[in-house]
């Protein structure tokens, strides 16, 4: 499950939290048969759920989708000058 802590707040407020449980397992490659088994929904329910992601992302597939998730939204760990650990965007 997605650590809310990495999620950037922007994205988080665009999607629901049932369409960031979808899109990180779209990200991870899964296909809506697994995605569906994962969430207990139907198929189509994820179906669903992608054309509103689409939508609201402003993507045409699941691979921009993926991109737009990994490359744009989620926060990335880096280190400080003193080696400690904070969080940034991309």
């Amino acid at each position: 499950m997605i650590d809310e802590q990495v999620v950037h707040p922007a994205f988080a407020s665009v999607l629901s939290p049932r369409e960031l449980a979808v899109l990180e397992r779209l990200a991870n490659g899964l296909p809506n048969r697994d995605i569906a088994r994962e969430l207990e929904i139907t198929v189509n329910t994820v179906k669903f759920h992608l054309a509103s992601i689409y939508r609201k992302l402003g993507v045409e597939n699941r691979t921009e989708a993926s991109v737009a998730f990994v490359r744009h939204y989620v926060m990335q760990p880096t280190r400080d000058t003193d080696g400690g650990e904070r969080t940034v965007t991309s």
